[in-house]
């Protein structure tokens, strides 16, 4: 049984990403056996509470257990690249808002240019908003929709509640990080030397890494005897204090490679990300925030 995921996403409590350009895609089932993110539905951010999002662009689709917050630029949702939705129940989504749309504390708009595609979007909440001309909207602030005519153009149809139940995908998740730290043996070595970190042999089937803050902090490069591929996955779990600021280094890796790749931060509250990294994040416990002008692939 694998313990790989078939899909590149950001899994965490809360999300905030702040002048960046998200870059998540969705890849289709292989040949795995499993999916271990198969709670996040396939949806390329799935976080148990709220998201906010400043600037840049985002791929694939997003869903959120709290609010959606947004601002101070355009954005482009579900543009180009991967899998631009995920279906529940049958249905094809683009985002899925469990809270309200905090149109008080956001500026500007998201701009979701789903190319006239018939995929939904839904909010628990819409907190007062009005629609009209393709755009939900609250005073300055709005969300332009170019979407497909004729599949939401009345304001009720954007309200839905209950769509998923995140309560009960992040106890799964949680459980997952939790037997990915503690339960899978160790069964990759690396090389340090003058801050170039050397992942050895990657074996076919599930690989375990495990890095230390220590060691993060110190690496300034990362290289590979073999990359990441279909039959050679890779887990590396992140032993680090609870509140862990994680600068990526240059990880020599491209788009295709992320896919096969598992970030677990099991035990952090917080998480801070800068810099362009390739895998899933498993951050089910932690407030995540992705900082700076750069692509998490």
């Amino acid at each position: 049984m694998s313990v790989f995921n078939t899909c590149t996403v950001f899994v965490c409590n809360v999300l905030k990403c702040i002048w960046l350009s998200i870059l998540l895609m969705i890849f289709k089932p292989e040949i795995h056996s499993q999916n271990t993110l198969s709670p996040a539905l396939g949806f390329n951010i799935f976080t148990e509470q709220s998201v906010e999002i400043k600037g840049g662009d985002v791929e694939g689709a997003i869903a959120a257990g709290g609010d959606l917050k947004f601002g101070n630029a355009n954005w482009q949702g579900n543009f180009q690249g991967g899998n631009p939705f995920a279906v529940v129940d049958g249905e094809k989504y683009a985002m899925v808002i469990a809270g309200k749309i905090d149109w008080q504390n956001s500026n500007n708009q998201f701009n979701f240019n789903l190319n006239n595609n018939p995929w939904l979007l839904k909010f628990g909440d819409l907190n007062g908003a009005s629609y009209q001309n393709n755009q939900l909207f609250s005073g300055s602030r709005r969300l332009q929709l170019n979407a497909s005519p004729g599949i939401q153009t009345r304001l009720s149809d954007f309200s839905g509640p209950g769509i998923i139940n995140f309560s009960n995908a992040f106890q799964k998740l949680r459980l997952t990080s939790s037997e990915l730290a503690k339960n899978c043996d160790v069964n990759v070595t690396y090389k340090l030397s003058g801050g170039v970190l050397t992942v050895e042999q990657l074996q076919p089937g599930t690989n375990i890494l495990e890095l230390s803050e220590l060691v993060l902090n110190s690496v300034n490069v990362i290289n590979w005897v073999n990359r990441p591929d279909a039959n050679h996955l890779l887990v590396i779990n992140i032993v680090a204090s609870s509140k862990f600021s994680f600068r990526v280094p240059p990880l020599n890796l491209q788009r295709k490679h992320g896919k096969y790749i598992i970030w677990n931060f099991k035990d952090q509250s917080e998480v801070e990300i800068k810099g362009t990294i390739q895998g899933s994040i498993l951050a089910p416990q932690a407030h995540v925030e992705k900082v700076g002008g750069v692509n998490i692939e």
